[in-house]
């Protein structure tokens, strides 16, 4: 069978592969996080759930595109102004990347999927049609999938709660892979810049591995808070590459966020990756 959950290409969709694409495309268009339960008496998500098919399904998922589409919940007259000076932006009443809706004192700028990505005071017009006008390569970023991944890749967050973390809470990451190879983590955070947790400087990369679980360090859940996500990209040659990330932190914009997406871009193969959302709240 042939379709966007095989991620790795190989004509089957493991129960694992259909977790991971449902969980990608239901978070990114509404506030559901679906689980994978596994029975009791063993482990399935590396089961097909579909095997080779002469019958080839297409992905009909919506590829991110290099404009954003925004609606405004109210006139909002000063960030209307703004926004129509953007060539990137397009103001719709009907389907919409992101919704700028007023609160007390500002703005929310919400996720088409109902999921709060920011909050801006009243006097941060500017800094809300900066993030706007970065949400098209964020969300390159997060969408972008290799065409010739060959091995799939395996994120755990712990604790695991249904993808929603509250301020303060510390939370673990972990990893496995198919095949050997050097992981790459990196948090999306809801201003869209890119922190990437491991491998971190001047410490050795620890390779990944099928059957094992390899511990990529934790963090705390600080503000600002809203909806970010995770991507774990693992190479299984090209540990230079690993090297060279290593806790770099940068922003929509930069070279350094050019130079990271065109490496997701990439059809070389010995590559893999995954993403998840997570939600952090400030309550």
């Amino acid at each position: 069978m042939v379709g966007a959950a095989d991620s790795d290409h190989d004509g089957n969709i493991s129960y694992e592969e259909l977790y991971q694409f449902v969980q990608f495309e239901v978070s990114r268009d509404f506030k559901q996080f679906p689980q994978l339960l596994q029975p009791a008496t063993g482990k399935m998500s590396d089961r097909p759930a579909f095997g080779r098919r002469s019958t080839s399904v297409q992905a009909d998922h919506l590829v991110a595109p290099n404009v954003v589409q925004v609606k405004l919940q109210g006139p909002l007259i000063q960030v209307r102004e703004r926004l129509v000076q953007v060539p990137s932006v397009r103001l719709s009443d009907a389907f919409y990347d992101v919704l700028v809706e007023p609160i007390k004192g500002g703005y929310n700028l919400v996720h088409r999927s109902g999921n709060p990505i920011q909050r801006f005071e009243e006097k941060d017009v500017v800094a809300l049609v900066d993030r706007i006008r970065a949400q098209a390569d964020v969300s390159r970023l997060i969408e972008a999938r290799f065409s010739r991944q060959d091995f799939n890749v395996n994120l755990e967050v712990m604790p695991e709660t249904k993808g929603s973390y509250s301020s303060g809470e510390r939370i673990r990451f972990q990893a496995s892979a198919a095949r050997e190879g050097c992981p790459v983590l990196c948090n999306i955070d809801v201003t869209g810049t890119v922190t990437v947790i491991y491998p971190r400087v001047g410490e050795a990369v620890e390779r990944i591995g099928f059957g094992r679980s390899t511990a990529l360090g934790e963090g705390q859940v600080l503000p600002p808070f809203g909806l970010e996500y995770l991507k774990l990209i693992v190479f299984r040659d090209n540990i230079e590459a690993c090297q060279e990330w290593a806790g770099k932190v940068f922003s929509p914009g930069s070279v350094d966020f050019a130079r990271f997406l065109g490496l997701l871009q990439s059809d070389s193969a010995g590559r893999a990756q995954v993403t998840m959302r997570l939600l952090t709240r400030g309550d």
